[in-house]
């Protein structure tokens, strides 16, 4: 992989095209490589619950075997669309949108994009990057349906591919983040973002090397069992967890060998 070339500062930041559901405020800036509070309540208003405007949580998996986590605010509570950078329990960086060409590549050398995203109408892919030379170890592809129905996110962590998984936050249903490892007869990591009644996991397996796909699953009083197929061997595998007080612990199991019983832990981020 290319490395992602250094960002320049930006000099300045965007305004709201709805400035009248809250006032600009400029999108965070240092200190970074500090450790963070977790919010105990939603951050998502209700003005935007049903739209493409709001908040996103969404954890990543690099081919390095490393996890992040990764938060999104348009126009949330503020004029600047950006995003926070979160590894090992700190806040790494703050990043801003850059104008990509037509054929989707980010511009070079980079250009902010301080061009208004309308509200409730499709948010095409851009790049999310550092605000500020000498960071840039995460590039974020980003994009929102209208209304919010739909979004997509891609990363590149430290010039790698990453496995993605994402919600967006609602004012009545907070989004939380995890990242963790799993071990046993196979061995790797595990991230996932969950909500009071939904999570969406990814999953790397060190022994092949190898990326699985996005699991989906209901949530039930923190509790949930996914089910992740793997087209390659053929095997189910099937993770069983149960969140409390910000650690999420639990078991999985294959059906090759349904017997043989296999524990994971997770540890919130956001």
């Amino acid at each position: 992989m290319k490395a992602i070339i250094p960002i320049v500062v930006v000099a300045s930041f965007l305004i709201s095209c709805h400035q009248e559901h809250q006032d600009p405020v400029p999108a965070p800036t240092p200190p970074l490589n500090r450790e963070y509070g977790l919010q105990s309540h939603p951050e998502a208003v209700a003005a935007f619950d049903a739209s493409n405007y709001g908040v996103y949580k969404g954890v990543v998996i690099n081919a390095q075997d490393s996890t992040a986590t990764f938060k999104f605010n348009l126009y949330n509570n503020g004029g600047q669309p950006y995003g926070l950078f979160y590894t090992n329990h700190k806040l790494q960086d703050s990043l801003i949108r850059y104008q990509h060409d037509n054929n989707g590549f980010m511009l070079i050398p980079q250009v902010p994009d301080t061009s208004a995203i309308p509200y409730n109408v499709s948010f095409y892919y851009c790049y999310f990057s550092s605000y500020s030379a000498g960071h840039g170890t995460a590039l974020v592809g980003f994009n929102v349906s209208a209304f919010g129905k739909s979004y997509v996110l891609d990363t590149r962590l430290n010039a790698n591919a990453c496995l993605n998984a994402m919600l967006k936050e609602k004012s009545s249903n907070q989004v939380f983040c995890y990242e963790g490892s799993y071990s046993g007869s196979d061995s790797g990591r595990i991230a996932f973002v969950m909500s009071s009644d939904s999570i969406v996991a990814i999953r790397a397996s060190v022994w092949n090397p190898q990326f699985f796909k996005l699991a989906t699953a209901h949530v039930s009083n923190g509790s949930f069992t996914l089910n992740q197929v793997d087209d390659g061997s053929g095997n189910t595998f099937i993770f069983n967890g149960t969140v409390q007080n910000n650690v999420c612990n639990g078991t999985w199991t294959k059906s090759s060998a349904p017997t043989l019983v296999n524990p994971f832990r997770a540890s919130r981020t956001l």
